[in-house]
C-alpha cells in the first residue's frame, strides 16, 4: 500500500493511472479471492445460512443506515447517500482476510463467520457498483439491470458448484497424471483468469469469478496441492 501511494500519480507520479495499472492492481485481489474460495466448500456455504441471512445483512444495515442518514442531513440526495453509506459499510476483503489469517482465526467459528460476511459484502458490492453507475443515467431501467445481475450471479454460483462436483475432479486427476507441475500450475492459473473474465463479461466482477473458481476446486482432492503451487 505504501509503495503504491508513493509511486502513484498523487505523490511521485512514476506510474500514471490507467486501465492497465488498474487491472494489474485488481489481479492481486483476484488471486486473493481465489484462495479464499478454496477454503470454503459448497457444503459450508449451505450450512452458513445463519451468517449469510442474519449476521451479514445485520452488519450491513447497522453500518450503512447511520452513514446514509448523516450524509442525507448534509444535503446529499437519498440515492447518493445510500450509495456512499453502503460503500462505507463494506470492508476490505484483502485487509480483513489477511488479519484473520495472521491471527490463525480462519478455521475457528469467528473467522469463518467473518469470511461469510466478506463474501456477502463482495456480492453486495456488485449490485452497489450497478446502482452507483446508474445514478447519472436517466434512461436506464435500474430494476431490470439489478435483476439481470442477480440472475447472472445465481447462475454463476450454480455453475461453480456443478463444476466442482462433476468436472473439476476428473480434469485435475488427468492433469496430475501427466506429472508435469508447470502444466498443472498453468492450468490452474488459466482457470482463475478464465473464470474472472467470464463473470466480468457478464457485467459482474473479476473477483467474483476468481472466488467461484476457488469454490469449484475446494472440494477436490487436489486442493492442498493447488494452494501450495499457486
Amino acid at each position: 500500500l505504501a509503495a503504491g501511494i508513493l509511486i502513484g500519480p498523487h505523490v511521485f507520479g512514476l506510474i500514471e493511472e490507467s486501465r492497465t495499472t488498474a487491472l494489474l492492481a485488481e489481479l492481486g485481489v483476484v488471486f486473493l479471492l481465489f484462495d479464499i474460495g478454496m477454503h470454503i466448500s459448497a457444503r459450508e456455504i449451505r450450512e452458513s445460512g445463519r451468517d449469510m441471512i442474519g449476521l451479514a445483512p445485520a452488519q450491513l444495515l447497522l453500518s450503512a443506515v447511520p452513514f446514509t442518514i448523516i450524509l442525507s442531513l448534509f444535503g446529499l440526495s437519498w440515492p447518493a447517500a445510500i450509495a456512499i453509506g453502503v460503500s462505507l459499510a463494506l470492508s476490505s476483503t484483502a485487509v480483513v482476510s489477511r488479519i484473520i489469517d495472521d491471527r490463525n482465526l480462519s478455521t475457528c467459528p469467528l473467522g469463518k463467520s467473518a469470511l461469510h460476511v466478506l463474501i456477502f459484502q463482495d456480492i453486495v458490492a456488485i449490485f452497489l457498483i450497478i446502482f452507483a453507475s446508474s445514478l447519472g443515467d436517466e434512461g436506464g431501467n435500474l430494476a431490470w439491470i439489478m435483476a439481470q445481475a442477480a440472475g447472472y450471479a445465481i447462475l454463476s454460483f450454480a455453475a461453480a458448484i456443478l463444476a466442482g462436483q462433476y468436472v473439476m475432479g476428473p480434469v485435475l486427476r488427468l492433469l496430475a497424471s501427466t506429472r508435469n507441475q508447470e502444466a498443472f500450475t498453468a492450468a490452474i492459473l488459466f482457470l482463475v483468469l478464465g473464470a474472472a473474465a467470464a463473470t466480468y463479461s457478464l457485467g459482474l466482477s473479476l473477483t467474483l469469478g476468481a472466488f467461484l473458481a476457488g469454490l469449484a476446486v475446494s472440494g477436490s482432492a487436489f486442493r492442498h496441492q493447488i494452494q501450495t503451487e499457486t
